[in-house]
């Protein structure tokens, strides 16, 4: 005779690893971009400190709900504009910190994250997303773009930030 209890418990338990692993699945693409961003010596330390926040929220809010799993996609996509043209600019030896290149680095960062904020509220308008939905993909993609932007300096940080917020404020806004 089967005994219901350990019957329930032992599918719970496999639901329940079932639902880390599909959570786990965001480390194939997290890990890369941290390891990338902490190649750099001068910002390994924010680097790292930054990955493992993004690393550990993406995963928790992937396995707490399907409203998390899709909050951290639209993060991860909307952020990974900034990513990739943060390190794109570092290559070309643009560091916000240098004053003749402050004002064009702040121009492109807010650029940069001003299609970010854009992206995260058309793709969280399509899901009809609640406000905090919007709020965490937003702060997913502000940690992303981070990661691409900490070799250029915090000012560029600081801009990537503020523009996401004003792309995803001006998108939001009711016609």
């Amino acid at each position: 005779m089967v005994n219901l209890e350990e019957l329930s418990v032992r599918g719970l338990r496999a639901y329940e690893v079932g639902r880390l692993r599909a959570a786990l699945r965001v480390v194939l693409v997290l890990a890369p971009a941290v390891v990338l961003c902490a190649l750099e010596a001068r910002t390994r330390e924010a680097c790292i400190c930054v990955g493992v926040l993004l690393l550990s929220l993406s995963v928790w809010l992937r396995w707490r709900d399907r409203d998390g799993s899709e909050a951290v996609s639209t993060g991860l996509w909307a952020g990974g504009i900034p990513y990739s043209l943060g390190l794109a600019l570092e290559r070309f030896g643009v560091h916000c910190g240098s004053a003749e290149l402050a004002a064009y680095c702040w121009g492109f960062s807010g650029l940069f994250g001003l299609g970010a904020g854009a992206i995260v509220a058309a793709r969280e308008a399509r899901q009809r997303a609640r406000a905090s939905g919007v709020a965490v993909a937003a702060a997913i993609a502000i940690l992303a773009a981070t990661l691409g932007c900490l070799r250029l300096g915090v000012a560029s940080v600081v801009a990537v930030a503020v523009g996401t917020a004003i792309g995803v404020a001006i998108r939001r806004r009711p016609a």
